[in-house]
């Protein structure tokens, strides 16, 4: 079960937090990039194209880096196809996602930064870049910075200015961070983010818990959220059960 995070008075649910009966498996880094890639108009010749290519991806039986390399090719002729199209647009995304396959030989960064400077050039007004952030780790620091301030800064849409801003954020350290998380807040609050909103992610990292707190052998504090089907779920619910925290990444 996944939870979102949200306040509970003198209380913030930590961020990332998983909550199961066992424990969750991680979704493959090559899979997820891939499912972005159906957002577009379903009924187009090239939104199916581009369905039949990404199940035909996922449904490829060797492990995820060769699978990738094995249609990398065939993404970025599409992208070239469809230049300027949402579809396009999704088989880029595809393509930065799955740069982490290049991070052994030394090309990662300066793969993902020419990918995304193509996209901030083809698709600026496109909503689909709200999931550029989600790609942070691919990129450089300085690329970051430059790509995320340029969604921030250029952006229509909120959720794609929110997204950027949120990683800006976390990316930042010292008293800088403050301000950015409160505008974060005040601006982006209600925006959905996954399971939860950049209000509620703002919240936990402008208030964290005390590290104290959560020294072995302390009782866990209260995490609370919703299941992925919007049940409410509370840690507390479970005292006296045997319970799994995993606290995970999708790298």
């Amino acid at each position: 079960m996944q939870l979102s995070l949200r306040r509970r008075p003198g209380r913030l649910v930590p961020a990332c937090a998983t909550f199961a009966a066992a424990v969750a498996a991680v979704a493959p880094l090559a899979i997820l990039p891939a499912r972005s890639a159906r957002a577009g108009d379903q009924g187009s010749a090239a939104a199916k194209e581009l369905a039949a290519l990404v199940k035909e991806s996922e449904q490829d039986g060797r492990n995820h880096k060769e699978a990738y390399l094995a249609f990398k090719e065939r993404f970025e002729r599409f992208a070239e196809a469809h230049r300027g199209t949402e579809e396009g647009l999704s088989a880029k995304l595809w393509l930065l996602g799955n740069t982490w396959w290049h991070r052994e030989e030394g090309t990662m960064e300066k793969r993902a930064a020419a990918l995304a400077d193509e996209i901030l050039r083809d698709h600026a007004a496109s909503k689909q870049l709200a999931k550029l952030p989600d790609f942070h780790y691919d990129f450089a620091p300085a690329d970051r910075e430059r790509i995320f301030r340029s969604l921030l800064d250029t952006s229509p849409h909120p959720e794609v200015r929110g997204e950027a801003l949120l990683r800006i954020a976390v990316a930042t350290r010292g008293p800088e961070r403050q301000p950015l998380l409160t505008r974060l807040l005040k601006e982006f609050g209600e925006v959905p983010h996954h399971y939860t909103t950049l209000g509620a992610m703002a919240e936990a990292l402008l208030a964290p818990h005390d590290p104290a707190s959560l020294a072995v052998g302390k009782h866990a504090p209260e995490i609370e959220g919703r299941t992925p089907d919007g049940k409410p779920l509370k840690l507390s619910d479970f005292k006296g059960k045997v319970v799994v925290l995993d606290f995970f990444g999708d790298w």
